[in-house]
């Protein structure tokens, strides 16, 4: 059975780090690589929307390509921004796999790399907690500690 990684982690939270450590051959959909040109990362706050739209309709095309392995990459911190990857992947035919990336707010600040300030990172950590309760219990989750990772 094909295999969809959907990421939850607050920024800093080692993302990143971690699908190149267990998912190096996966394919990855991240809204930051609508911002990303040449290598730089121009971050856009009027084309976050956009970014996400574009993040999501390449999720949905390899999924019908039957590509696999496939992670989305983005913070995911609440469950409607989950909902439609893991609806998509279990339409068609993939086993869906939210893993949390659990970090504290002050590791993950000392270490994002696109400058996130902390009370954003503050928000985002307790959306991700306030929302675990909403989860649906059948939806697969798994959490990972990052805080030690490099």
């Amino acid at each position: 059975m094909n295999k969809c990684y959907i990421l939850q982690g607050i920024s800093g939270s080692g993302k990143s780090t971690f699908i190149e450590a267990r998912f190096p051959d996966s394919l990855v959909y991240s809204a930051d690589h609508f911002f990303t040109r040449d290598g730089e990362y121009l971050f856009d706050q009027a084309k976050l929307k956009d970014a996400h739209a574009w993040c999501f309709r390449r999720f949905m095309a390899a999924c019908r390509n039957g590509d696999n392995p496939i992670v989305v990459d983005n913070t995911n911190t609440s469950v409607w921004e989950i909902a439609p990857y893991y609806r998509v992947a279990e339409v068609l035919g993939y086993e869906a796999t939210i893993l949390r990336l659990v970090c504290s707010p002050t590791v993950a600040f000392a270490r994002n790399a696109h400058a996130v300030p902390l009370d954003v990172i503050n928000h985002q950590h307790n959306r991700m907690i306030d929302q675990t309760p909403h989860l649906p219990p059948w939806w697969n989750l798994d959490k990972v500690d990052t805080n030690g990772q490099q």
